[in-house]
């Protein structure tokens, strides 16, 4: 899908205004970890857990992990949405690497791939 110039400059604008107002937001929030020793267990026993976020809660998630280090906090906000339909034609599920993305500084995520085969016989 190719965006013109005015819907690019649009995402970019909402982009711009949408940071600050979200890290403002966040300066607001206020936690109560419970539970926090269950989590330390299993990234020390290298089982890192998946979280499991509802509505009303991922803002507040990415806000609370969001200055995750290679041996700290590792929750991403990342997702990959697939029809029901599509599953069985997944070749390929990649994740790239901590130390090539965030690590070097390239980026604060790291890549997801999903190789769909859309064509049925190939």
């Amino acid at each position: 899908m190719s965006l013109t110039a005015t819907r690019r400059a649009k995402a970019a604008a909402i982009a711009a205004a949408a940071y600050p107002l979200t890290a403002a937001l966040g300066m607001t929030l206020r936690w109560r970890i419970e539970g926090a020793e269950h989590y330390d267990e299993l990234m020390r026993a290298g089982r890192p857990p998946i979280l499991a976020l509802w509505h009303g809660r991922i803002l507040p998630a990415t806000l609370y992990w969001r200055d995750r280090k290679k041996d700290g906090p590792t929750y991403h906000i990342d997702y990959v949405f697939v029809p029901t339909q599509w599953l069985g034609s997944v070749r390929e599920l990649a994740v790239g690497s901590f130390e090539e993305w965030c690590g070097s500084g390239l980026s604060d995520h790291v890549p997801i791939l999903v190789d769909v085969n859309l064509q049925p016989g190939t």
